[in-house]
């Protein structure tokens, strides 16, 4: 087993920081700040789809998928280094000795990120005619700041997230979201919502956000500190490299068949109507998984995992684990397709003020792509715990045949073209990170009898729903599809025992009171 050390050790108990109570006394904020920001995002984008025209909110669309495969280039495995070791770190050291080591990340990470912005702003011309919006290098350059502060608030929200610092990670997000909304409103009043004053309200709101979070990072270190978490960090250099060198080169790999940049494909070959459409399919789904326990309870999870694989080296352990996140996931995502199929397109319409009614059968295969991609986050999850980033690589490189037949398919069949190769993109990864953790010794066992049961459930709910909605007028369909199907759906998910008594138990000793009798 591998432990960091450095100068003056100091061994914590784990339940200290990230024991059950710890988990107790973050979910609170956690949950509370996720479902505020959750709303306030949902508003967003229904303003959004309904203010900007079709072709700013393509462009819109476009940049944002721009800066997400920037911020992945230019971080060179700093981020996921930084979250996987600080927990480790924080149960052989107090905080008080971390501040080299906190330092140290915020340097590199600031430093990497203004030379991106220098390369993107030389190669502004290039990068935009890339993906065809040669017209507006001149945004995209005043974009790359936006980019820059998301990068900043990125990394100070995962380090805070990894010490289980949920109340000032949360509201350093809550800024943003709510700042963003603030000012889309203020315009939509006062000024005229194009792409222009979008890339000055990003901006705008990036940059209080990241301030924020950074001095809440930095105050729960001393300056004391400095130089032993410098020490820690030379001393356990070739260890955090390593890490980070495959992990970088991993994510890089995904870029290749990522959605970022199947979006910037469907911009460059059918245009920023169609990247529109796309993209507000694909912006409701990323809603859905952004709260799917996978996403949602991630940064609260990867702590748990570590500190406890750093303590026991049980990976049987880690395997029950990560089946129970994946279930939950399911547990969520089968009726909300149940669901999507038979109202999504009324309801794509309603909330864009009938712009976007054609991406009904998008948003419904972007749901079924986050099964996939469920599984791929708990992959990843395992590989990050036992240090086989090797397996994220292999397993990216493995995927990225998907590359060329995107180029073949999304100018075929438009963007369910996307959706397809998506599909096939998830599915390699999975079934060569799943075999390699096996090949590598580790037991690893998706609950396969579960996902039957959450199959079966969501057919017969889709069945239930699609009656309703052929018997009753669409608002009264939909209240009570809602209310019905959903209580039919839990019914068979309980009856079908998808989930253990263990499970059920372990659920509930994580909530103030019993919630979950599945």
């Amino acid at each position: 087993m591998w432990h960091i050390g450095g100068a003056r050790t100091t061994i914590r108990p784990m339940a200290n920081h990230y024991g059950k109570s710890a988990v107790k006394a973050s979910l609170v904020h956690f949950f509370f700040g996720k479902a505020l920001n959750a709303v306030v995002s949902l508003v967003t984008l229904i303003a959004l789809a309904r203010w900007l025209t079709p072709a700013d909110y393509g462009i819109y669309i476009a940049f944002s998928a721009l800066q997400a495969s920037l911020l992945v280039v230019s971080d060179l495995g700093i981020d996921t280094t930084a979250e996987r070791f600080m927990p480790e770190l924080r149960m052989h050291h107090s905080d008080f000795e971390l501040l080299g080591f906190v330092a140290a990340v915020l340097c590199a990470r600031v430093g990497t990120l203004f030379f991106m912005v220098g390369i993107g702003w030389l190669f502004a011309d290039d990068i935009t005619a890339i993906v065809g919006l040669n017209a507006y290098s001149g945004l995209f350059k005043l974009w790359l700041g936006v980019v820059a502060f998301s990068g900043l608030l990125g990394l100070a929200v995962v380090l805070l997230e990894s010490m289980l610092h949920q109340r000032p990670a949360q509201t350093s997000m809550s800024i943003y979201v709510v700042l963003k909304l603030l000012l889309l409103y203020l315009g939509w009043h006062l000024f005229t919502i194009d792409i222009l004053y979008m890339v000055q309200i990003e901006l705008i709101a990036t940059c209080i956000a990241a301030l924020f979070g950074t001095v809440q990072l930095l105050s729960h270190f001393s300056l004391a500190g400095l130089h032993d978490g410098w020490l820690i960090v030379k001393k356990n250099r070739q260890r955090l490299q390593r890490f980070a060198f495959f992990n970088y080169f991993a994510q890089v790999v995904f870029q290749l068949f990522s959605a970022e940049v199947i979006k910037l494909m469907v911009t460059r070959l059918l245009g920023v109507l169609q990247s529109a459409v796309y993209g507000f399919a694909h912006s409701l789904a990323e809603t859905v998984q952004r709260y799917l326990p996978t996403v949602l309870l991630l940064r609260l999870i990867k702590p748990v995992f570590v500190s406890r694989y750093v303590k026991t080296g049980d990976f049987g352990q880690l395997n029950s684990l990560a089946q129970l996140v994946l279930k939950l996931n399911l547990l969520i995502l089968t009726p909300t397709i149940a669901f999507a199929a038979v109202y999504g397109g009324r309801l794509l319409s309603l909330i864009s003020n009938g712009k976007y009614e054609e991406a009904h059968w998008l948003l419904v295969g972007m749901l079924g792509i986050l099964v996939f991609n469920s599984h791929k986050i708990i992959l990843s999850l395992l590989a990050g715990t036992l240090e086989k980033n090797k397996m994220q690589l292999y397993a990216g490189i493995a995927s990225s045949i998907v590359f060329p037949i995107a180029l073949l398919l999304i100018p075929r069949l438009g963007p369910l073209g996307a959706i397809a190769v998506s599909a096939i993109s998830g599915l390699t990864y999975n079934t060569y990170a799943t075999f390699y953790l096996r090949k590598a010794g580790y037991c690893y066992q998706p609950d396969l009898r579960a996902a039957t049961v959450f199959l079966i459930s969501g057919i017969l709910t889709f069945l239930l729903i699609f009656l309703i909605n052929k018997m009753l007028p669409f608002l009264l369909g939909l209240f009570i599809a809602v209310f019905i199907g959903g209580s039919f759906y839990i019914f068979v998910v309980r009856t079908m025992h998808a989930f253990s008594k263990e499970e059920v138990k372990i659920l509930n000793s994580l909530l103030p009171k019993t919630f979950f009798n599945l």
